[in-house]
């Protein structure tokens, strides 16, 4: 039987973003890129610094796309203007495809 907790952030979800959003999907790792994405950038840069910077990967072209999406994080300002996020872009994004 699932929480009062599960069930009141699987409405909200719903409402939020749809039918096929699933709760189970919004995990700690989800959150913290979604309240913190400036940080997480970081932390992936780091992490992943000797594998961003292989000359034969970027020749390759495998990581323009991943720097991409860090310098995308690295820019985003979830709070600006007043903003509150709730949920990750990228969850948000893969629900709203499944209801096309």
């Amino acid at each position: 039987m699932r929480s009062v907790t599960t069930r009141a952030l699987s409405k909200a979800l719903k409402r939020r973003c749809g039918e096929r959003a699933r709760e189970y999907e919004v995990t700690d790792s989800s959150d913290v890129v979604c309240f913190f994405p400036s940080l997480s950038s970081e932390v992936v840069a780091t992490a992943a610094r000797r594998e961003l910077q292989d000359p034969v990967a970027l020749e390759a072209g495998h990581l323009p796309p991943i720097n991409n999406r860090i310098d995308a994080l690295k820019a985003s300002r979830p709070y600006a203007g007043g903003g509150r996020p709730s949920v990750e872009d990228r969850l948000s994004a893969e629900w709203q495809r499944r209801n096309t």
